[in-house]
């Protein structure tokens, strides 16, 4: 009534807050199971409740939320009675034609569910809410995880807080942009864009897949396209032993060569590499790595995405393709100066572009991309079967088992921000530009100055 002194369109603004209210509604589980146990046990049961909303919507609610379509509802908005004046209950109890003490209410309000009710004779349950104290503008630090036993874990907090937004804000950016180049699908590539493959679809049509790939998969086949790369094998340096030369090559290290040192005697190295069919392995990994491509759509006109920081990966997969693939990469941040360029773009920093965030970044590289990281260990080589169907071959104990374990708590928070937030964003219809400073607030808080137990953990 107030409103429509100050708004023409009231109805519109009417059913765009109930839309709002509806997408922030979440059932929290360990109370939700409570009343379907005692519907279960045949007990008698309502919900009352002292909201302003429609009585309609509240029933639709229940029924999509809860999956309940059959329960008796008292809503104050109806009846012109609440909780809160302990009026409702004697709604309740005259339609039911109990006592008091024959009813048992179920709330979270510590007012109105319990002390009103105690006043009358109710017995009373009091049931965890997850009321936020939080008065902050950050539209990330709004929301809290319904599963309260998992946001114990740090993990878990990281992919509900940081992982998640980070991820949901970048595929709108890339979205955007698919569109208005016209490309109809990307690749994210592994392990780095799990998540964000995961979460994608969530924001666009655009057909996107998750691409198994890895530094080590495409190391041999490099040596394929062209020879002259052999530098790179002995790239570490002086600190790289005869033994460890070998291994990471899938070659047996000859007893005559393990006191020598590969940085200074390469053409040694070398030719032992050649005795063992080195040059027949890399263009074998290249062939099978090349029908892999073909098997998944690889070609044509497409976009690649990785978490950063050099494109490197780009730069072989266009070596590999050739031109079958019209490759258009996109990155979370890109440091370099050499591929600055319309197929290679980046959204949170890009070579000179906001160096602030990317100084922010570069502190702690190998923490941020921990987080996006797949519970898997890193990708070896792909085989190809005769029926065209690629098997993966993996690193052994790259990664220790803990690390696989908190992996998949950051991913599970994550996959519970993407729950929460995708009808949130669609009722919303916020733009990139609006997100932009919360992100930065959550960086800074978990990458630049994160509290002891993250520290700890």
């Amino acid at each position: 009534t107030v409103l429509s002194v100050f708004i023409i369109n009231t109805e519109e603004v009417k059913l765009a807050e109930i839309d709002c209210e509806v997408a922030v509604i979440f059932p929290i589980t360990k109370n939700t199971e409570i009343l379907k146990e005692l519907l279960k046990n045949n007990e008698k049961c309502c919900i009352t409740s002292d909201m302003y909303l429609p009585k309609p919507i509240i029933t639709k609610i229940i029924k999509e939320k809860l999956g309940i379509a059959d329960i008796d509802i008292f809503v104050s908005s109806d009846l012109m009675k609440t909780k809160h004046t302990g009026s409702l209950y004697e709604v309740v109890r005259s339609y039911y034609n109990v006592q008091y003490s024959d009813i048992t209410h179920y709330g979270d309000n510590v007012y109105s569910d319990i002390y009103i009710a105690n006043k009358l004779g109710v017995d009373t349950v009091l049931v965890e809410n997850h009321n936020l104290s939080n008065k902050s503008k950050n539209i990330f630090r709004m929301l809290k995880p319904l599963e309260s036993d998992r946001t114990e874990s740090v993990f878990y907090e990281l992919g509900f807080y940081m992982a998640g937004p980070c991820v949901w804000v970048t595929n709108k950016w890339i979205a955007k942009d698919l569109d208005a180049q016209g490309i109809e699908k990307i690749f994210f590539g592994a392990r780095d864009g799990y998540l964000f493959n995961l979460c994608f679809n969530r924001v666009s049509s655009i057909k996107a897949q998750y691409f198994r790939v890895s530094r080590r998969a495409l190391f041999l086949p490099t040596f394929a396209i062209d020879m002259s790369h052999t530098y790179l094998l002995f790239e570490r340096g002086e600190s790289l032993t005869a033994k460890e030369f070998f291994e990471r090559l899938d070659c047996s290290c000859p007893k005559h060569l393990e006191s020598l040192e590969p940085h200074y005697n390469q053409e040694i190295f070398l030719e032992e590499l050649e005795k063992q069919g080195f040059r027949e392995r890399c263009e074998e990994e290249l062939r099978s790595f090349k029908l892999y491509l073909d098997s998944i759509g690889f070609n044509g006109k497409l976009a690649f995405f990785d978490l950063g920081w050099r494109g490197s990966l780009q730069n072989v997969l266009e070596s590999v393709t050739a031109s079958q693939a019209d490759i258009y990469g996109y990155y979370f941040g890109l440091t370099e100066k050499s591929i600055q360029g319309s197929k290679r773009k980046a959204y949170y920093f890009y070579d000179r572009k906001n160096r602030i965030r990317k100084l922010m970044l570069l502190q702690s590289l190998a923490f941020f991309e921990f987080l996006f990281t797949e519970p898997e260990q890193s990708l070896k080589r792909v085989h190809m079967g005769k029926d065209n169907h690629a098997e993966f071959e993996f690193i052994e104990n790259k990664d220790s088992k803990y690390q696989i374990q908190v992996r998949e708590d950051i991913m599970k928070g994550a996959k519970d921000f993407f729950d929460m937030f995708e009808p949130i964003d669609k009722v919303f219809s916020l733009q990139i530009d609006n997100y932009n400073n919360d992100l930065d607030q959550q960086v800074k808080s978990y990458i630049n100055h994160p509290d002891k137990k993250i520290v700890d953990a």
